[in-house]
């Protein structure tokens, strides 16, 4: 199939006169998370990661990866087809593809109108001034698509665990419009904004939607049948978005949030372009209902990782897919609705794997095998939860193993207990656990990813952001919930990831890091020679806060 779609896309340069086309791994929303079937970049390539785009010419084919998926795209690639570009930190796809078409001259490069940001095609047009970016709604049809999405049921979240009604969420919002209509494509601003939430859509618990924001009303558009909202909304078929678009003016929009066929219907017109939806800060930061509610999911993650790690003790001759289907089970058996992303369960050399996502029922766990598990799922109110713990088979874990995994559960309680000042970032936070990590005197292990994400309705949410980058300069708010993930990863022996999904706390009138979950760590795993005097007394903490 892959062979044969890479032929299709080929046979589409040629009808087009053009040199490359650029596969965006996304969908006309712009999701992170899409099936691998609906997916043009898997149909390509067989990498089934949830982001990475493709760029392909005539006699050759890129695929970019960030460090989560360097591992896994060099075992499911074909590299006779298809070249892996492997992104370090700060690096970007962007200065990638640069980097490749440099000494090329006159180039004609297809892009998808429909599943393109507008703000990545500004930086590639800016950055590739003689390149001539040609536009079509989406790229050719591929072997093997298939729609998944469902006709699931379209709930309302109750009251008592959002705060604010769908209608004072739009009264408070249009505060800051004006006479601007907001163009909302993003589907967890549309699920935060409407208090609706569904399982329409894999591993997401937002619905089909797009939408159009007033000072005092709301157009939604969705193909969704029979939903009560509020009295400031109006229900429409989705596909009458673009016709609202030709009527309305004054409009106001994020650059990464629309993609380039929603802005070709408005940029003769008067618009405005902001750096962040006001619905995103609304939506990070949340109100003491959804603390408390996120507070009872957690706990019912808890145990969900309690229990696994007593069956995995338990067990003989369990394979990783086994493993993964015990871990929804137990999702299932405390209350989730489902799976907020793919379980990550992998067993040895494949935890080095960041976000491995292929259990196999061939890989069968055996004596000091290093086992690691990141997980979540939704509930009732559609917030997701997010943790990672790794496990270990048998009672002598090397010392190589014990020092990796010592190093990341310090780097882990210097995030956790960060002392908060006004001010105080996600690329502080990042930088203090980034300072642990690269204290491991094994030089072969690697930290290649960012310290942290804000968790909310989707599992990786903005605001926050805790990396090494500009986008982490932003100051941490009350009612922030976020990630804290320090892992060190040797492709050739095994990797270790631990994460807590925590929140900013001020009740006490000073803010501070509490953390949702509570699950333990493997005891057997620590070097407690490694640790100073302060990091055994926050283990401690932390170990106790496990008890109550």
């Amino acid at each position: 199939m892959f062979q044969k779609n890479i032929s299709i896309l080929r046979e589409f340069l040629k009808k087009n006169n053009l040199d490359y086309f650029l596969i965006c791994a996304t969908d006309e929303y712009l999701n992170e998370y899409i099936p691998k079937d609906e997916n043009p970049r898997y149909l390509l390539s067989a990498f089934s990661g949830s982001t990475g785009d493709m760029l392909i010419g005539h006699n050759e084919a890129f695929l970019f990866v960030d460090g989560r998926y360097h591992k896994q795209a060099d075992e499911q690639v074909d590299h006779k087809m298809v070249k892996v570009v492997k992104l370090m930190l700060n690096n970007t796809q962007k200065q990638a593809i640069e980097d490749i078409l440099k000494d090329k001259k006159n180039l004609r490069i297809g892009i998808p109108s429909s599943k393109m940001r507008y703000m990545t095609f500004c930086n590639l047009q800016k950055d590739l001034p003689d390149v001539e970016f040609v536009e079509f709604d989406k790229e050719p049809d591929l072997a093997g698509f298939k729609n998944c999405s469902s006709n699931a049921e379209i709930r309302t979240v109750p009251i008592s665990i959002v705060k604010y009604s769908a209608d004072e969420k739009v009264e408070k919002l249009g505060e800051e419009l004006g006479d601007k209509t907001l163009i909302i494509t993003k589907l967890d601003e549309i699920a935060y904004l409407t208090n609706l939430r569904s399982s329409q859509i894999p591993y997401f618990s937002a619905f089909k939607a797009k939408a159009l924001l007033k000072k005092d009303k709301c157009y939604l558009f969705t193909d969704a049948k029979e939903l009560k909202i509020g009295g400031k909304f109006e229900v429409l078929p989705e596909k009458e978005f673009f016709e609202y678009l030709k009527k309305e003016n004054n409009f106001m929009a994020v650059k990464s949030s629309i993609n380039l066929m929603t802005y070709r219907m408005v940029e003769n017109k008067n618009i405005e372009f902001i750096d962040r939806s006001p619905i995103a800060l609304m939506k990070a930061v949340k109100n003491e209902c959804e603390i408390a509610h996120m507070k009872d999911c957690f706990e019912r993650a808890d145990k969900v990782m309690i229990e696994i790690s007593q069956w995995l003790n338990d067990s003989e001759n369990i394979s990783e897919l086994d493993f993964s289907n015990k871990v929804e089970e137990l999702f299932l058996k405390y209350g989730a609705n489902s799976l907020s992303f793919s379980t990550i369960a992998s067993f040895g050399n494949n935890t080095a794997s960041i976000h491995y996502s292929t259990p196999s029922a061939d890989v069968k766990l055996k004596e000091n095998d290093i086992i690691l598990l990141d997980c979540g799922g939704y509930y009732e109110g559609g917030y997701s939860t997010d943790a990672t713990r790794v496990f270990f088979k048998g009672d002598n874990p090397s010392k190589e193993q014990k020092e990796v995994y010592t190093t990341v559960l310090r780097a882990f309680l210097n995030g956790l207990y960060y002392p908060l000042q006004k001010g105080s970032t996600g690329f502080d936070i990042d930088k203090k656990v980034r300072d642990i990590t690269e204290q491991c005197s094994l030089k072969t292990f690697h930290f290649m990813h960012s310290t942290g994400h804000g968790v909310g309705i989707s599992v990786h949410e903005a605001p926050p952001f805790l990396g090494p980058s500009e986008s982490a300069k932003k100051q941490l708010l009350p009612g922030m919930c976020f990630s804290i993930e320090p892992g060190l990863y040797d492709s050739e022996k095994f990797g270790v990831r631990i994460e807590n999904t925590v929140y900013t706390d001020d009740t006490d009138g000073k803010l501070q890091i509490k953390s949702f979950s509570k699950a333990p760590f493997e005891k057997k795993l620590i070097d407690y020679s490694l640790l100073s005097e302060q990091e055994k007394i926050w283990l401690e903490d932390y170990e106790a806060q496990c008890k109550k």
